[in-house]
């Protein structure tokens, strides 16, 4: 069990990170090329959120 929470910290500290990262890197490039990947990723550390 606690291998699972673990992971799921993992997961969402590297969502955060990208997040920041994609802020830093401007707005344009964010908007121009936005990858599906990172958004999948995104949109599965939003509904672990709401999990909890």
């Amino acid at each position: 069990m606690k291998k699972i929470i673990n992971l799921l910290m993992a997961g969402e500290f590297i969502a955060q990170l990208q997040q920041s990262l994609g802020m830093k890197s401007g707005v344009a490039v964010k908007y121009s090329f936005q990858p599906l990947p990172s958004y999948w990723e995104m949109n599965a550390g939003q509904q672990l959120k709401n999990m909890r």
